[in-house]
């Protein structure tokens, strides 16, 4: 998280006991809170029930001091939708997303600029579940090769759900693509 060189960073939050500290105290001071907006900028819809996403900045109720000068921890707290699972945190109406950033600029920006890109953090968890995560050779050059293939692999079946699957496999992370079509025909033909 380099600020000298006008390099911004941002990385999702893993969950703490601060963080939830965080969290639970930010969650009871509603003036904490500022209206969420959407990859436009406009302001995203109450739910039915009258509650909306909002974000706040809760930097000054954690302990950064082992982090770069500028850094931040922004809160998104949004809206469980009906038959969402709810977190640990004592508050069954939301859901709350959390980042470190080192950005200069308001909250609700600096979150309307962090949301589009967090679909890249379930890619590397696809590719993690592909293999990335497992060397198998002992020597540099294999595991370069191996590592290269599972890469490209994991393109060609993002590739291949972007174009040609609908509904749920559109979606389905590779372990449910891996039992639930690839190893298809294989249950199927049992015999040559």
């Amino acid at each position: 998280m380099a600020t000298a060189g006008c390099v911004g960073c941002r990385c999702v939050a893993r969950r703490k006991t601060a963080v939830s500290a965080a969290i639970t105290t930010a969650n009871d001071d509603p003036n904490r809170w500022e209206a969420a907006l959407d990859q436009n900028g406009t302001e995203i819809e109450s739910t039915s029930s009258g509650l909306r996403a909002a974000v706040c900045d809760v930097t000054d109720l954690v302990d950064l001091s082992a982090w770069p000068d500028g850094t931040r921890l922004i809160i998104r707290r949004q809206p469980l939708y009906p038959g969402a699972q709810t977190t640990l945190l004592p508050d069954l109406d939301y859901r709350f997303w959390d980042h470190y950033n080192d950005l200069a600029g308001n909250q609700v920006e600096l979150d309307c600029h962090m949301r589009p890109h967090v679909h890249v953090e379930d890619h590397i968890g696809h590719l993690r579940d592909s293999g990335l995560d497992r060397f198998a050779f002992t020597g540099f050059e294999a595991n370069q090769a191996w590592l290269q293939t599972v890469c490209r692999a994991a393109d060609l079946v993002r590739w291949f759900q972007l174009l040609r699957l609908v509904g749920p496999l559109a979606r389905a992370k590779p372990k449910r693509l891996r039992w639930g079509l690839w190893h298809a025909s294989a249950r199927i033909i049992t015999t040559a």
